[in-house]
């Protein structure tokens, strides 16, 4: 986001409106201060917003990511839980949540929740990704493989199929 968006953003939160038009613009101003790497400034936006709506999705996500990057990964994988009840497929969120379970030393139950994302999302070439990288660190190297040719089937010469193929020739 550019200077003159957050200060949109900004005005629109401080003219004491209400309504889903300022909540959206206060997640979207804690996200582009997530992007920037202040964390700090981020959290208290986020804290801001859950006071009001404690299941607001955006930001229960967003202090996942947060958690996540100030390597809390329990607090991450209680705050993307509570968006999948409401999203229980979003490939975004699964994926997510594999990293705090990959963070949090619980390697199957990040492999379960890319599983349950490529099967709700088979054209989202990211699960598919997350989940042969995972697979290849696992030892499981022919279905690495599998995954990354229907990735580079849905998306032609995408790198990171290429990456997981040429790991997985390395490992053979």
């Amino acid at each position: 986001d550019t200077d003159a968006e957050r200060q949109y953003y900004q005005q629109l939160i401080s003219s004491g409106e209400k309504g889903n038009h300022v909540q959206t613009a206060r997640n979207r101003l804690a996200i582009s201060y997530y992007n920037q790497g202040r964390f700090d400034v981020a959290s208290g936006l986020v804290a801001d917003i859950l006071e009001d709506n404690f299941q607001d999705n955006d930001a229960l996500k967003l202090r996942g990511m947060i958690a996540l990057q100030q390597n809390d990964a329990e607090a991450a994988v209680m705050d993307f839980r509570a968006v999948l009840k409401f999203q229980p497929y979003s490939p975004q969120v699964l994926t997510l949540l594999a990293s705090a379970h990959l963070a949090n030393d619980s390697p199957e139950l990040a492999r379960d929740a890319l599983e349950r994302s490529v099967e709700n999302n088979p054209d989202h070439v990211p699960s598919r990704i997350a989940l042969a990288r995972l697979l290849l660190d696992q030892g499981s190297v022919r279905r690495a493989g599998d995954l990354a040719q229907e990735a580079l089937a849905l998306k032609p010469g995408h790198l990171g199929a290429m990456d997981v193929l040429v790991k997985k020739r390395m490992a053979e």
